[in-house]
This record gives C-alpha cells, sequence and structure tokens, in this order.
C-alpha cells in the first residue's frame, strides 16, 4: 500500500495545531496606547482588526490569570453600551469554538443585554466586507465567581473572516462585566492554511513536494 508523505505530515499538523489560539493579546496582559485600552484591541494598534465601544476598559481589578482582564462598566463610565472586538481570518467549511471566562460585580444589572458573537465577513486578503451570517450565546446570572461561556460556529461559503464580539447593551448604573481568557480555535479536522502554519523546513520541503510516496 502506498502513502502519501504529504498526507501523514498535514495530518500531523493538524493534530499538531488544532488547540492553537487564533486570537491576539487573549489575556489583555499587553497595553494599547493607553493602559486602559489593550493591544490587538484597539483600532490601528497593530491594525483595523480590533477595536472597543462604549464603557468598554481594560482592567487589573480581579484577572482570571496574569494581572489585566477585559471590562464593560456601566453607565458611571459615560454609556448605556459598551464592547470589544477582534477579528481573523477565516476559512469556509471550518467550525470554530469561541470561549472566555466572565465575572460580573453583584451591583452589575440588566444582564439581558449581554454575551458573546460569532461573526462570519465576507471580503478579501485586504480585509473585510459585509457580515453573512453569525451566532449568540447571550447569558445572564454571571456573578462575583469566574464562569466559562463557550459559543460555536461554522464558516459558511464566501466567508473570509470570523469576529469574535463581547457585548453589553442597556447596562445599569454600577458595576461592571469583565472577561479574560479568550480563545478562538479552529476545531479538528476542518480545513487548514499551510500558508499559514510554522514549519520546520524538512517539513516544509516536504509539503512543496507533490511526488513523493513510500511503500
Amino acid at each position: 500500500m502506498k502513502w502519501s508523505i504529504v498526507a501523514v505530515v498535514v495530518s500531523l499538523l493538524a493534530l499538531e495545531t488544532a488547540d492553537a489560539n487564533m486570537l491576539s493579546n487573549e489575556g489583555f496582559e499587553t497595553q494599547g496606547w493607553q493602559t486602559s485600552t489593550a493591544y490587538a484591541w484597539e483600532w490601528a494598534n497593530p491594525d483595523n482588526h480590533g477595536s472597543t465601544w462604549g464603557t468598554a476598559s481594560r482592567e487589573s481589578w480581579r484577572s482570571h490569570s496574569g494581572s489585566w482582564e477585559g471590562a464593560i462598566r456601566g453607565t458611571w463610565a459615560g454609556n448605556n453600551n459598551g464592547g470589544w472586538w477582534q477579528e481573523k481570518p477565516a476559512t469556509p467549511g471550518v467550525t470554530y469554538t469561541f470561549s472566555l471566562w466572565v465575572w460580573a460585580d453583584n451591583t452589575w444589572t440588566n444582564q439581558n443585554a449581554q454575551g458573546i458573537k460569532l461573526e462570519f465577513l465576507d471580503g478579501t486578503t485586504n480585509g473585510p466586507g459585509n457580515t453573512i451570517s453569525a451566532v449568540t450565546n447571550s447569558f445572564t446570572g454571571i456573578g462575583e465567581s469566574w464562569a466559562q461561556k463557550t459559543l460555536q460556529g461554522t464558516a459558511p461559503t464566501n466567508a473570509a473572516w470570523i469576529r469574535v464580539v463581547v457585548y453589553a447593551s442597556d447596562v445599569g448604573s454600577a458595576g461592571a462585566l469583565q472577561f479574560d481568557d479568550i480563545d478562538l480555535v479552529a476545531e479538528p479536522g476542518t480545513v487548514i492554511i499551510l500558508s499559514q502554519l510554522t514549519v520546520l523546513p524538512v517539513v516544509a520541503a516536504l509539503l512543496r513536494t507533490d511526488s513523493l510516496e513510500i511503500e
């Protein structure tokens, strides 16, 4: 029986990279232009694939790990809504899992309009276009202990980008929703773009060879 070396190598790479987090600065440890902002979650730092709105702020109140967490604050911070988002290239047919850890002060109210969202967008390698589908996990009952929330979605045909969103609307006057250790993972068994992987030279050579076979 003949086996393609390329197929074997690709399978090994898939196993090796299946749990890799696609997001940048997932723990908010690297600050942005200010202490209250986070690198990669800030417009034009380092690119235009992440930002915040409303009462979003980087804080060091009680991180799940490290020293910092993201937060959406109450109207005491000057607005009644807020959110964070970051986007990465996506591949049609791939299933993605978005997860994070959340905490809410006991003074945080009106939890009926908060949650996480996965948005799939069309576009090109230069940037995203329009949203073509989205899935949402709205959650309530968050209190003063860390709880993990998860959301999964499959990129539809024509999807070129995937965007993770953490949001809260119509917030109350006090407290804050806090979150940390955000993950975006392409599930095992789905498509892997080899050009996005860093491989050893010998593996790269094998991947460039389409005729090598072993008995």
